[in-house]
């Protein structure tokens, strides 16, 4: 039988190149795949580690305007207490 004319099963020649360009597509696609697939969990990673330092910032800028309001009552409170002392020497 010519090589050229394929086998008893009716394979063309050309068959070997077409199944490895079949598989090269495969291959490229299953890359890409692959790729993108990477891509998005780096993307997802550093997006929850911004959304985390955010959260983190945020509540440190609440917990420190707290703390500033709190240490301005604390002042506000000292001078009544002061002002009290004082108003009581002048009475007695």
């Amino acid at each position: 039988m010519n090589i050229l004319s394929g086998d008893r099963r009716g394979n063309h020649p050309s068959a070997p190149n077409r199944k490895r360009k079949c598989l090269k597509t495969i291959f490229q696609g299953v890359l890409g795949a692959m790729s993108f697939g990477v891509y998005y969990q780096i993307t997802s990673n550093k997006m929850m580690e911004l959304n985390n330092e955010k959260q983190n910032l945020l509540h440190k800028y609440v917990m420190d305007k707290h703390q500033n309001e709190i240490d301005e009552l604390k002042e506000q409170i000292n001078k009544l207490n002061n002002n009290l002392e004082r108003s009581k020497y002048i009475y007695t």
